[in-house]
């Protein structure tokens, strides 16, 4: 093949690529993705804290609808069974929704919650690693993990996990109750 039939055959083999990222939906998730970029710079960027609730409400949102329908079903599913069956049978729908969509952080992250909530906290810990290789920005996750950290003890890293979350996101609620329980149990391990 000479140099003109291999940039034809390039130019065609990204025709394809472009037509079928668009035909499968993939499109969106560069479209999301680039209002993810617009939101997290705008949270760095407001003046006025009460704009950062909208922007946060707009991130979860992007972070939830990152599925199918079938996707969202199941996480709903886990959120009633939760409710009505109790965390395990939670758990194992959380397990079958990961199964199908390994990749989805918001599944993963809801899972790490409820694994944090009974008690579990490595599992809690390992979910929360794979939403952050997925999302390094999900402050969420980053919140998570120092709370995580808090239980285990390892002060130092939750310290570090709330830096980060302050760095993604300087308007994140609930930070100072974190820190607070972060300072309350410290001097607890001390005494």
């Amino acid at each position: 093949m000479n140099l003109l039939g291999a940039r034809r055959a390039l130019r065609a083999g990204v025709r394809a690529i472009v037509f079928a990222s668009i035909w499968l939906g993939c499109g969106t998730v560069v479209q999301a993705s680039a209002e993810l970029d617009e939101l997290f710079a705008r949270l760095q960027s407001i003046q006025d804290p009460d704009e950062a609730p909208a922007i946060e409400d707009r991130i979860w949102d992007i972070w939830r609808h990152d599925a199918d329908d079938y996707t969202l079903g199941l996480l709903d599913l886990a959120k009633a069974y939760l409710s009505g069956h109790g965390p395990d049978a939670a758990i194992r729908v959380y397990d079958e929704l990961l199964k199908q969509e390994p990749d989805y952080a918001h599944g993963l992250n809801a899972r790490a919650t409820l694994h944090y909530t009974i008690g579990d906290f490595q599992k809690s810990l390992d979910d929360i690693e794979r939403v952050l290789v997925l999302e390094p920005r999900h402050y969420g996750a980053m919140y998570g993990k120092g709370l995580v950290f808090i239980e285990q003890q390892r002060f130092e890293d939750a310290r570090a996990a709330f830096d980060a979350v302050v760095h993604i996101n300087p308007h994140a609620g609930g930070l100072v109750w974190a820190l607070e329980r972060l300072e309350r149990r410290q001097l607890e391990s001390t005494q």
